[in-house]
């Protein structure tokens, strides 16, 4: 399983490392918190972009 930091999530929407942080708490971006850090996972990630994991989908 692939974990996206915050700031790889950021880049990727495009936004800011605080907004991002602001989104995860907030329950937009699934997420989960190892030590002090949050971390998204890819999947989750992709399912919240509209993204398929599935070989199915294609």
């Amino acid at each position: 399983m692939r974990l996206f930091t915050t700031g790889e999530v950021a880049s990727m929407l495009k936004t800011s490392v605080q907004m991002t942080r602001r989104m995860i708490n907030r329950g937009d971006i699934p997420a989960v918190k190892i030590g002090r850090r949050w971390y998204v996972p890819e999947a989750r990630f992709n399912e919240l972009i509209g993204v398929s994991n599935n070989e199915n989908d294609r």
